[in-house]
């Protein structure tokens, strides 16, 4: 069965939403029109660039230590705002849309893609970094995305993700 989803919550718990109701549930979005004050299906199909991947590793990394992984859409998320939070890491991916706004995503097609995108980020960090104690996931985008993001952490492979509600240290 479909479920639809309306909501607004902090980052956090709708991954963590996402995580539970694992990739085995389908899900439709609605995003919350702050303009008119009511929600909108994600449409099914729109055009859209892919995420940029920046500092993803291509060798094993045997460090022990934590990763740090931004993604930024609808904000910029910059490294020196997670630092006081993550101040040693053995790697530092930046995940992030070519134009950072709000309202950016508008298609299931793209959560899609965007989500196959973080996927293999996660697979990398698995299979180069196997001696990671922890992966930290500032986020900054629509409730939609990272609610199908939480849905694609695997408990067996991506092992002690935390993930954080990302608010800039200048604002």
């Amino acid at each position: 069965a479909t479920i639809n989803y309306f909501g607004l919550a902090h980052i956090p718990l709708l991954f963590h939403l996402g995580f539970r109701l694992t990739n085995k549930r389908q899900l439709r979005f609605f995003e919350w029109d702050r303009y008119s004050g009511g929600w909108n299906p994600l449409q099914e199909r729109g055009t859209y660039d892919l995420l940029q991947i920046e500092n993803l590793p291509n060798h094993i990394i045997n460090l022990v230590g934590d990763v740090i992984l931004r993604i930024s859409i609808s904000n910029s998320i910059e490294l020196e705002d997670v630092l006081p939070v993550v101040p040693e890491s053995i790697s530092s991916i930046h995940v992030a849309s070519t134009i950072k706004k709000r309202d950016l995503v508008t298609s299931e097609q793209q959560v899609w893609d965007y989500g196959k995108q973080f996927r293999q980020v996660l697979d990398t960090v698995h299979e180069l970094m196997p001696n990671r104690r922890a992966l930290h996931v500032f986020y900054a985008g629509p409730v939609s995305l990272a609610v199908y993001l939480g849905q694609l952490i695997h408990p067996g492979v991506d092992r002690n993700v935390f993930v954080y509600n990302y608010t800039p240290a200048h604002s």
